[in-house]
């Protein structure tokens, strides 16, 4: 799955249960709060998820934004909260700077930052092993130019 389909999609859901907290009424309605609390715990697993291939800064900011304006957009249609032009707009403006960092994120094909025996090991790899273009491959069949040109991630 693509990285930026965690994204979306989290943040989608970030919208059901930022919605859902008024249907809890304060966590008092058990069955409304339950579905705010699953959603809730499936958002952040898909955005954590959306960390292992893309910047923090660029997907937080699209994250938040989707459920931000989604959010805003489902009070406006559900909750009848006021929806003026001046809100809207800047609804819009919000989204237009999403699509913008998403444009200018990079490639997510490579890893992000980090390299060797400490991130092969965060990134579910052994000790003695190094990730190199998404493939462990033993530290020992490595050059140190590779190492330190950056070439091994």
């Amino acid at each position: 799955m693509s990285a930026w389909f965690y994204v979306v999609v989290g943040g989608l859901v970030d919208i059901f249960w930022a919605t859902g907290l008024k249907y809890s009424q304060g966590f008092r309605l058990f069955w409304p709060s339950l579905l705010v609390l699953c959603c809730i715990g499936i958002s952040y697993t898909l955005y954590v998820k959306a960390m292992m291939r893309l910047p923090v800064g660029t997907a937080y900011t699209v994250f938040t934004g989707i459920g931000a304006a989604g959010t805003a957009a489902a009070g406006m249609l559900l909750l009848s909260e006021p929806a003026g032009f001046w809100r809207i707009f800047f609804i819009l403006l919000l989204l237009c700077g999403m699509i913008g960092l998403k444009l200018t994120a990079g490639d997510e094909s490579e890893p992000q930052e980090g390299g060797g025996e400490a991130d092969a090991a965060l990134r579910g790899g052994e000790p003695g092993r190094a990730l190199k273009k998404g493939h462990f491959l033993p530290l020992s069949t490595t050059s140190p130019a590779d190492r330190e040109q950056g070439g091994l991630r």
